[in-house]
């Protein structure tokens, strides 16, 4: 099956299966909602949105690794629960 083909039998996301983006670094207190172009969101409204998949858990942790000389972490969560953080890397 071509990707193609897989994306036309996917259904489509709700915005309600959505989980907000929050991040932290080493000197921070704790998590803020950011926004994957880089900055931290002044509000909830201008936080990323992903879905919560294999994949986009994969690039999250890319990205902390990426950023591992500020011990940078990012979490996945909907609602007030956690589904995803990554780990700090060495």
């Amino acid at each position: 099956m071509t990707q193609k083909e897989r994306e036309n039998t996917q259904s489509p996301v709700r915005i309600a299966d959505l989980c907000f983006v929050y991040a932290k670094a080493k000197w921070m207190k704790g998590f803020k909602a950011f926004d994957l172009d880089g900055h931290f969101a002044g509000r909830l409204l201008y936080a990323s949105m992903l879905e919560d998949n294999e994949d986009n858990r994969c690039k999250l942790q890319e990205l902390a690794d990426q950023n591992a000389y500020a011990q940078f972490q990012l979490q996945l969560r909907k609602g007030d629960s956690i589904v995803f953080q990554t780990r700090l890397s060495a």
